[in-house]
């Protein structure tokens, strides 16, 4: 049922660019997402669907369907009594399958919520939740933070909804950090023909690997983690290297993508990272404001036959910081915004994905966090928090990972059609395998320095 209302908390208005885009393509291929926590503890199911209601009530997203409208997409508020938020329950057994299986079940648009929420149940104090969304409604950073807001008021409890505002989209918020018209339209250019230069030094992205939509995909993940010492040690490296955890999770990405090559030579290599656009953007938005502020960076990285590790990700991490503090963070998304409208219907949605296989062929990464663990009380804990993504199929794999009471737990996610589990899993090891040798690069430099501060005569004052 749609309800006229001027409520500033319910949401009224057409998709942004972003959103459309997504919107558009989720016709062609399931671009579902899910953020999922593993707990220790008891949850009381009436607790759990209070909490569903009451972010439900919070959230204008989660009140909306979306609907088609003189050839456009536009979000319409819908009563929560009429279509709630609920507890779908399922055995702990064989979890992660399932969860994996919510990532090619589309959603009905006309319907509301776009989101799900699950419930994998044990037979001891082991569960798992999950909240699983339509890619135009969320972004991993939110997703995360709404997944953490239900299990702190089923495990706390809430007086009274806090409602949020509805919020309008990325592309419609002011950087917070603007530049002069010409700089921007400048940077707009020059950032545009360094891309299609880009295009044009390298073929394909992984030996073997077609971009091409099929009809059918099979999405399939592997949980990788690091122990709370290694992740604190990869954390020290990244410091001392001057770079971000994000560039070296990216490096060691593309580095693993290189090995798959059966030659060793000197090549290039493209990583699609994204990016939360929440700090670059003058709307006082927070994580806990639920929609897609999140952008897309491609990067062309310059691999030569025997890499370095350390100076891959601070090429990297410059790249990325020079596109965020630009004060045109977006530029992704601007051919969307300046009359690049894309009307809703099948035929566009197969013109964009066609437009969009131009661009070189890349993988993709997610990095979330850090998140804060949040405080539950009793018995009840968060052991790990996670994203996985349905990546499109330009991208031969998608790397996710996520911080969360300093651990670092990673998916990679591919098309089982596309590329075989066996090569998956090699990939994955070597990943791995990279981050595992750069956090021993900090261990080493405190074994040094203990040796040094041993050695050195003590001075007399």
């Amino acid at each position: 049922m749609n309800i006229a209302t001027d409520d500033p908390s319910t949401i009224n208005r057409k998709l942004g660019p972003a959103e459309n885009v997504h919107c558009l393509l989720d016709q062609l291929y399931c671009l579902n997402f899910a953020v999922v926590a593993e707990l220790q503890g008891a949850i009381e199911p009436e607790k759990l669907d209070r909490a569903l209601d009451t972010v439900q009530a919070e959230h204008p997203l989660l009140r909306a369907q979306i609907v088609a409208i003189d050839r456009s997409y536009w979000f319409k508020p819908i009563a929560p009594s009429e279509q709630p938020l609920i507890v779908q329950t399922a055995s702990l057994l064989h979890w992660h399958e399932q969860l994996e299986a919510q990532l090619r079940q589309p959603f009905v648009r006309e319907l509301s919520p776009l989101a799900r929420f699950f419930w994998f149940r044990g037979k001891g104090l082991k569960s798992v939740v999950a909240m699983v969304f339509h890619p135009s409604i969320a972004d991993g950073v939110s997703g995360a933070e709404l997944l953490l807001a239900i299990l702190r008021y089923a495990a706390l409890g809430v007086d009274a909804p806090k409602l949020r505002m509805a919020r309008v989209c990325a592309q419609d918020l002011p950087p917070k950090k603007p530049a002069l018209p010409v700089v921007r339209t400048l940077r707009k250019l020059l950032y545009w023909i360094e891309k299609w230069g880009d295009a044009l030094k390298f073929v394909r992205q992984l030996p073997g690997y077609t971009m091409r939509r099929e009809n059918e995909r099979q999405i399939e993940s592997i949980p990788l983690s690091l122990p709370k010492n290694v992740t604190q040690s990869l954390l020290d490296a990244c410091r001392e290297h001057q770079t971000s955890l994000q560039a070296t999770l990216g490096a060691a990405q593309l580095l693993a993508l290189h090995d798959e090559f059966p030659q060793a030579e000197a090549r290039h290599l493209a990583l699609s990272a994204v990016f939360d656009l929440r700090p670059a953007l003058d709307g006082a938005l927070d994580a806990g404001d639920l929609g897609l502020y999140s952008t897309v960076f491609l990067n062309v990285l310059a691999i030569e036959e025997e890499p370095d590790f350390w100076l891959s990700a601070q090429t990297l991490a410059l790249k990325q910081q020079r596109l965020l503090g630009s004060g045109y963070a977006d530029i992704v998304h601007d051919p969307y915004r300046q009359g690049g409208h894309y009307a809703a219907d099948l035929r566009a949605a197969r013109r964009l994905h066609d437009w969009l296989s131009i661009a070189p062929p890349s993988s993709m990464q997610a990095v979330l966090g850090p998140f804060e663990t949040p405080e539950l009380g009793g018995q009840l804990h968060v052991k790990s928090l996670a994203c996985l993504i349905s990546p499109l199929p330009q991208h031969p794999i998608c790397i996710t990972a996520t911080l969360c009471d300093e651990r670092l737990t990673s998916y990679i996610i591919y098309d089982k059609y596309k590329i075989g589990s066996i090569q998956a899993h090699h990939i994955a090891n070597a990943f791995m395998s990279r981050l595992k040798s750069a956090a021993a690069t900090a261990d080493a430099a405190v074994d040094v320095a203990t040796e040094e501060s041993v050695d050195k005569p003590t001075e007399m004052h």
